[in-house]
């Protein structure tokens, strides 16, 4: 996770504690052992497949898919990175 993303939820004041993984596999062992009562994710994820929603699932662990209101998204910055270096 970024440095200033894990700042951003450690910073929370009713975060426990924040859990740092490597790989997906990770993840999944994560949501398997974990007292998890949910999991927040992107809104762009709600009608995807992805790692670890079966796993909720299974847990009953509820998912959250939360908006952005703001254009402060990794995942826009690198389309408009992207796109920017294509318009040269």
């Amino acid at each position: 996770m970024a440095k200033h993303m894990r700042a951003g939820f450690e910073c929370i004041a009713e975060q426990p504690e924040v859990f740092i993984y490597q790989t997906e596999q990770d993840l999944s062992d994560l949501l398997l052992t974990l007292p998890l009562d949910c999991r927040i994710l992107g809104v762009e994820y709600e009608s995807k497949d992805f790692t670890g929603r079966k796993e909720c699932h299974e847990r009953g662990i509820d998912i959250i898919f939360n908006g952005r209101d703001h254009s402060f998204s990794s995942c826009n910055l690198r389309k408009r990175v992207a796109e920017a270096e294509r318009n040269k």
